[in-house]
This record gives structure tokens, sequence and C-alpha cells, in this order.
């Protein structure tokens, strides 16, 4: 396994944990806090570790998008405040407060063409999304926070492993506003079954994509380097399917991956 000082989702007991994690060497991307963790999990995991591979080949390794977009819309109050709904309702802070201190949250995100955009000397605008599915992680005692209102939070690219983190302070007044706040620009139909926080993510998208958001949510990529990631993920999520209707364990601790 390979050393990190990042904190992170042990893959084996599903708990943040502060530094000190390894990094299974086969898929790079899964952490465990200990050998007996990565034991225990091995037999779910060796397939999504294949796949995983597959999915990555020889891709070069080059700088992720969702990173250097998250990064600037952690300095962007107006859209944090977007962000903010989708941690109360991912966490239900209005009923369970307490829960931000044994918490944390998966913002799984991918990057998609701007509306509009062309390819100008073999790049091209991509925006970021927040996939619909969110990932609630509990916490290691070691990483827990005094404080009721802080929320741990990552912007988690899919499925590359480089994770963005950081922490957001909720306070009463956010958790007061939150209950009045009814987000209508839905762009799609929610399914019944989708989670309380489905609709505040279509809504933080929906504002992703406006034009005035631009110089922060979106970022050129290299067009081939976007289609080389689009191909990968979908040979991704065809191993994943395949696991599936075989009825084989297709988890991966702290990611939720879109269906």
């Amino acid at each position: 396994m390979m050393s990190s000082s990042k904190s992170a989702i042990c893959g084996g007991c599903n708990k943040l944990s502060k530094g000190n994690l390894s990094r299974c060497s086969g898929c790079k991307q899964t952490m465990y806090c200990s050998r007996e963790c990565q034991k225990s999990n091995w037999s779910s995991h060796k397939e999504i570790c294949k796949s995983m591979r597959n999915a990555e080949g020889e891709a070069p390794k080059r700088s992720n998008p969702v990173i250097a977009i998250g990064r600037r819309v952690n300095q962007c109050e107006a859209l944090l405040k977007l962000v903010d709904y989708v941690l109360i309702a991912s966490l239900d802070l209005v009923h369970h407060p307490e829960k931000a201190q044994t918490n944390s949250v998966s913002l799984v995100c991918n990057v998609i063409p701007t509306a509009g955009s062309r390819v100008v000397n073999g790049k091209r605008s991509m925006t970021l999304r927040v996939v619909s599915r969110i990932h609630v992680g509990e916490r290691s005692e070691a990483d827990r926070v005094d404080q009721m209102i802080w929320v741990h939070y990552q912007w988690h690219p899919f499925p590359l492993p480089n994770v963005l983190y950081d922490y957001r302070a909720i306070t009463p007044e956010q958790i007061e506003a939150f209950k009045s706040f009814d987000p209508k620009l839905v762009l799609r139909p929610i399914p019944p079954i989708a989670n309380a926080a489905q609709k505040y993510v279509e809504y933080l998208n929906y504002h992703l994509r406006l034009p005035e958001y631009a110089d922060t949510a979106t970022t050129n990529v290299v067009e081939s380097d976007y289609n080389d990631a689009t191909d990968r993920t979908r040979s991704f999520l065809s191993h994943i399917k395949a696991l599936r209707e075989a009825g084989l364990d297709d988890s991966v601790p702290g990611i939720s991956w879109p269906a």
C-alpha cells in the first residue's frame, strides 16, 4: 500500500481518519487506516479494484478540473450558500444538528461541456457538475470537531482519486433560512426514491451553469483528455453494471457511484 498524510474515508471501517492512511496499490483510490481494514475489505474490493485499474489504464496523470473548480467555488460565498443547503439536507441538520460532529459529506463531481462552447486550440470550456448521489460517511473519533455546526465535506472527482477537503460552518441562522427555502428550479424530474439532498443538488448545478458564475465554475480542458476520461468512465460503469447483474458486491466505501 502507498501511504498518505491526507484525511480520507477508510475503505474498510468507512470512517474518516486524519492522516497516516495507506492507499490501495492496485486502484490507487481506496484508502485504509490499517492493514486489518484492507484485509477485511479485500473480498468485496478486489473486483472493483480490477475495474478501476482497467478504467484508468495508462491514462496520463494531469491536474483534475474538478479540484481546480472546487477550489474556486470554495471562495465564492454565493455558491457556498447553496453548498451549505446540500450539506444541511444531506445530514438532516434541521432535525439532527449533532450529526455535524460525527459525519462528513462527499460531493461526487465531474465536468461537462459548457453550453454553447466550442473547441478552440484543442481545448473546450467545461462546467462543474455535482453527481446526484451524495455519500455521508461517519468520522473517526480522532477527527471530530467540537463545534456542532462545523461540517466536513469533499469535492470528490468521479472516478479519479484526487479529493479536495474543506469545512463549512453552518450557523443556526442558516438552518432557519434552509427551513423556508424551496428550490423551485429543478430541471428534471426527481424520482420518489431520491435522497433528501437531490433537489438542492439540482439547484446548485443550475447555478453552476449560469453565465454569472462562469469565471468560478468553468475551466478549459483539453478535448482529447475529456473524451479519454469519458471513455474510461463509460468502461468503468459498464463493468460495475456487469458486477451488479452478477450479484457481486460492488460497493466502494466513501463514494456513491451514479446509476
